[in-house]
Parts: C-alpha cells; sequence; structure tokens
C-alpha cells in the first residue's frame, strides 16, 4: 500500500487501516502534518504482517514520533525493511535507533538524508522543521538480525560518525555498511 502526498492537521488519526492482517508494505510519502507527529504503534496497531515499511519525509519535517521500544516492539516484529527518504539535512539521525531497538527482525535499514533543493523550492513548506529528540532506553542494546546499513548523504561529522558507530556495535552480525554522499539532481 502507497499513501502519497496526505494531509493531517486537526485529525485524531489521520490514517486507519482497520484490520489488515495480510498488509506486508507500507509506503508514506509525503505527509502534509502541521504540528503535529504519528506514531507508529497506533498506526500499525492492526498490521501483523508488517515487513517492509518506507517513509518518505521529502526534506521536510520529520513526523514520526519515536516511541518506546516495548510499546512498538509488538507492532513492528515482522519488520524486515526500513526505508527512511529524504530526512531533513539538519536532523540528527540518532532518532531513528528506536526503530532499530523495536524491530527485533529487522535486516536492512537505509537512511537518506537530503534536502531536495529543487522541489523544496517548488512547493509551499505545510512544516516547519524540526530536530527530533530521543534517548536511548538502554545503553547496551544489542540487535541480532540487522546485516546491512545503507546512508545516503553521509557526512563525516558527529552526527553521522556516531550513528554509524552506535548501530555496529549494537548489530551484533552487520555484514555491509554502505556510506553515501548526497545524491544528485
Amino acid at each position: 500500500m502507497t499513501l502519497h502526498r496526505w494531509i493531517f492537521d486537526n485529525l485524531d488519526n489521520p490514517l486507519i487501516l482497520g484490520h489488515v492482517p495480510q498488509l506486508s508494505k507500507l509506503t508514506l510519502a509525503h505527509a502534509f502534518i502541521i504540528n503535529r507527529t504519528l506514531k507508529l504503534s497506533q498506526l500499525l496497531v492492526n498490521v501483523p504482517s508488517i515487513s517492509d515499511l518506507h517513509l518518505d519525509f521529502q526534506s521536510e519535517k520529520v513526523w514520526v514520533l519515536p516511541e518506546c521500544p516495548k510499546v512498538l516492539a509488538p507492532v513492528l516484529g515482522k519488520l524486515r525493511r526500513v526505508n527512511l527518504n529524504n530526512l531533513p539535512e539538519e536532523c540528527d539521525i540518532t532518532w531513528t535507533m528506536f526503530l532499530l531497538e523495536a524491530t527485533p527482525s529487522l535486516e536492512e535499514l537505509c537512511i537518506t538524508v537530503w534536502d531536495h533543493k529543487c522541489q523544496l523550492e517548488s512547493q509551499k513548506s505545510y512544516s516547519q522543521k524540526t530536530d527530533v529528540k530521543w534517548e536511548p532506553s538502554t545503553a547496551d542494546f544489542k540487535h541480532n538480525n540487522l546485516s546491512r546499513l545503507t546512508i545516503y548523504g553521509f557526512q563525516p561529522n558527529d552526527n553521522f560518525m556516531g550513528y554509524v558507530r552506535r548501530v555496529t556495535e549494537a548489530a551484533e552480525n552487520i555484514r555491509e555498511v554502505s556510506l553515501h554522499d548526497r545524491k544528485v539532481c
């Protein structure tokens, strides 16, 4: 299922999936969310078979709320692949660790950090960009299944270096780490 260009402002539930036990792939892209964040634990509570999750932020505000891994783990227990596309460049990516902590079956994590200048100049910004704050639930967290980490838009700064170090220390069976420079329009 793909949902592209959806608006969430004053509603309590911007998207209600109902009971969809066979839904395995979900893409949410370009959400116009005004002063709100989305809890994956609420959105995916009735989607027990989700294995592939793609969130595209279109270089806008991060609209996913980092949640406690204990709350998310029952919902994301079968998740194998996560793609987080077009995260704003000024945003610290450490917040994405909450997904790693909540997904014991995760095998591939792909992150693209990019302020896509062409899109930003051609569209009205519906939400202010904000950094996402997150604190790890445990310092000694270990992940047994993550085998591949890919980052596009990698920069050799503390944000990225600390993140890669944290993921590789936690992922005991990691086989591939691919770090790529910014994408070109």
